[in-house]
């Protein structure tokens, strides 16, 4: 299967937020922030950040109702705007409150074939192979990595494996981090283990 080069990097970013109000609304159940698109770059959450190797980066806000597209081709030269077999990464953030500090964690991500029991025809179990080994490798469905300190960009790899073509292959894959957190004594949240999750789609075209 012909690969080619990336023309850029795509960035899943998610933010958490322990601070008091936004515990209230959204670290309580687990949840990274919803994006507002009023804020800079990198204050924004549930967006993908591609970034391609040259031009102007493009946010997007994460639709559930519209899978992110990426695509695997082997016919260059590919449209201007064709995101093509990306490097993809994660990256993960928490704002902390006052005397709060980071101790280490994980970032994992699971992927999977679209929901259709019995008549899912999709090939593959993920777009992608075991990260930094160049094809052909073993189809890598879950991705761990962990962290002391606190978390930093995670990069998975560029999309290898698709049905035959002409073929549209949907994934559904969770991302989520246990982060590992050192409160004052005393406060609320407190010291511990929280978890969050986030649950996109991401479409790859042939």
């Amino acid at each position: 299967m012909p690969i080619p080069l990336p023309t850029g990097t795509l960035t899943l970013q998610l933010i958490f937020d322990l601070t008091t109000t936004s515990w209230n609304a959204y670290g309580q159940y687990g949840r990274f922030l919803p994006d507002e698109s009023t804020q800079p770059q990198a204050l924004r959450s549930k967006v993908w950040i591609w970034t391609p190797n040259s031009g102007k980066t493009i946010i997007t806000t994460d639709n559930p109702a519209s899978p992110y597209t990426i695509a695997i081709g082997n016919n260059p030269p590919y449209a201007d705007n064709m995101i093509v077999a990306p490097t993809f990464q994660i990256m993960i953030t928490g704002i902390l409150p006052t005397g709060y500090t980071w101790q280490g964690g994980g970032i994992t991500a699971i992927f999977g074939r679209g929901p259709h029991h019995g008549v899912n025809q999709m090939k593959y179990a993920s777009p992608y192979g075991l990260p930094a080994v160049t094809p052909p490798s073993p189809v890598c469905a879950v991705f761990h990595y962990a962290f002391t300190g606190a978390p930093v960009l995670y990069k998975i790899t560029q999309p290898w494996y698709h049905s035959p073509a002409p073929a549209t292959d949907i994934y559904g894959f969770n991302v989520g981090i246990e982060a590992n957190i050192t409160a004052p004594a005393g406060s609320t949240p407190s010291q511990g283990w929280y978890s969050f999750a986030h649950d996109p789609d991401l479409q790859v075209d042939m």
